[in-house]
């Protein structure tokens, strides 16, 4: 299956303010978008699935997307943000 996605917009205006404010790159985005690793849940705020996860500078980030084509898979990113990293999940004692 070939993978393609839409392109970024990159010039300042067409840029909403989420990019401008978190100065991650592209290629970071696009990691974390891309990575099989990464996990997913729709947006609380838009509803457009999101994609959850880490790239290869460290950071942790949200990458919200629209399903633009099942085939070939293509993949529009709409805003990217940095995340805080998940907790860790506690065992829960059996009583």
């Amino acid at each position: 299956m070939q993978r393609s996605y839409g392109t970024w917009k990159t010039t300042p205006t067409a840029m909403c303010s989420t990019f401008l404010n978190t100065m991650f790159s592209i290629d970071e985005a696009e990691e974390v978008l891309l990575d099989p690793q990464s996990s997913r849940a729709p947006s609380r705020s838009s509803g457009l699935p999101t994609a959850f996860g880490w790239t290869s500078t460290g950071r942790h980030l949200a990458v919200v997307y629209e399903l633009v084509e099942d085939d070939p898979l293509t993949l529009r990113p709409v805003t990217a943000y940095d995340v805080p990293p998940p907790s860790p999940k506690k065992k829960r004692r059996k009583r």
